[in-house]
């Protein structure tokens, strides 16, 4: 049933569409334009489609009127004595009965079809949002487990270091070259190793967003892509609060994916994530002017694409990329804002840059 509305694309026009069928139809069958019993039946089918399309609520209407339309022309039939009705053709009602069930049977399983259908897609949501925010709670605890086991120890050990090349200097005898390099080198790795853990423990937990805002910490993660990156996104939006805070998350984790694959395959030197609200909408795009890569192909299966289609299902967006190769790649997602304040945002507002480039 949904792949018939989706086919038709606007269920509303095609009620319409049948409801003019069916009164034509019925329009004839007692203007006697054509055999009144192949009309009336042509009726039972438009009402049956009707039934299927959009279930028992919108149909049993026109299956009441239906079955009076039938029943007042037989009655018409039945009397030819009068001038009006000497030419009407009589009707076999014994069939008439079983036409009414099946309309309103196909209403009724149609309906269980549609509420069947939602029941499930909201158990499905519902598994889906457990499971995501279970990776957020994950990514939690192994960002503190980064930052306050690895990170301190990495920061004892450089400390160490820092003690024994004091200790060297304070003995009689200064260190050899090849000692002073020796210290020098496992100091610059421990500071290697600190900074990438620290990248690490931010990558996992993202900035507070709940403090900070959802453009402020997109904005914050453009400064660190190590690449240069624009944001563009209206003054009214740099703040806090647009949007819940479990789906300012998930808006976050998408934005990052979208941009490390910018970052690692796109090639491009021109970055850049627009922020807007259009007709209560978030509306994102993360775009740039890089290699591009064909959607249709398999070999970039890799891309996190499913994994931020899950995402923005989780959260009831929408998203969707466009992108070919040598043109460039968008990643546009549609955040629906529900009853937040994020609402007093003017619908249709045009989107200014408010940051420079962002680089590293």
């Amino acid at each position: 049933m949904r792949g018939l509305r989706a086919l038709v694309g606007h269920p509303l026009w095609l009620q319409f569409a049948l409801d003019a069928t069916g009164i034509a139809l019925c329009v004839a069958a007692f203007g006697q334009v054509l055999d009144p019993d192949v009309l009336l039946h042509g009726v039972w089918v438009v009402l049956v489609l009707e039934a299927f399309m959009f279930g028992l609520k919108v149909t049993s209407v026109r299956i009441a009127v239906a079955t009076i339309a039938t029943f007042a022309y037989s009655i018409g039939a039945s009397h030819p004595a009068s001038p009006v009705f000497t030419a009407w053709v009589r009707l076999d009602l014994e069939e008439w009965p079983l036409m009414v069930v099946i309309a309103i049977v196909v209403a009724i399983m149609a309906d269980r079809v549609s509420t069947t259908s939602r029941h499930y897609a909201a158990l499905y949501r519902r598994a889906n949002t457990r499971l995501l925010t279970a990776q957020e709670d994950e990514r939690k605890r192994l960002a503190r487990d980064v930052h306050d086991g690895i990170g301190q120890t990495i920061t004892a050990i450089a400390l160490t270091l820092d003690a024994g090349e004091s200790m060297l200097w304070a003995t009689d005898e200064p260190p050899s070259p090849q000692t002073r390099a020796a210290l020098q080198r496992a100091q610059e790795l421990a500071a290697m190793a600190l900074a990438e853990t620290r990248e690490v423990a931010l990558r996992l937990r993202p900035a507070r967003i709940a403090e900070t805002g959802l453009v402020a910490s997109i904005s914050d993660l453009a400064s660190r892509a190590g690449r240069p990156v624009e944001v563009r996104a209206g003054d009214d939006l740099v703040r806090p609060g647009i949007l819940p805070v479990d789906t300012e998350v998930e808006v976050y984790r998408i934005v990052q994916e979208a941009l490390d694959n910018s970052v690692r395959h796109a090639g491009a030197t021109v970055r850049w994530i627009e922020v807007a609200v259009v007709d209560r909408h978030l509306q994102i795009a993360i775009g740039d002017a890089g290699s591009g890569f064909d959607l249709i192909s398999a070999s970039h299966a890799g891309l996190g694409l499913a994994g931020m289609r899950e995402r923005a299902r989780a959260i009831g967006a929408r998203l969707w990329v466009r992108a070919a190769p040598g043109h460039g790649t968008v990643v546009m997602l549609d955040v629906p804002m529900g009853s937040t304040d994020a609402q007093q945002a003017r619908p249709g507002e045009s989107v200014q840059s408010t940051s420079a480039v962002a680089s590293r």
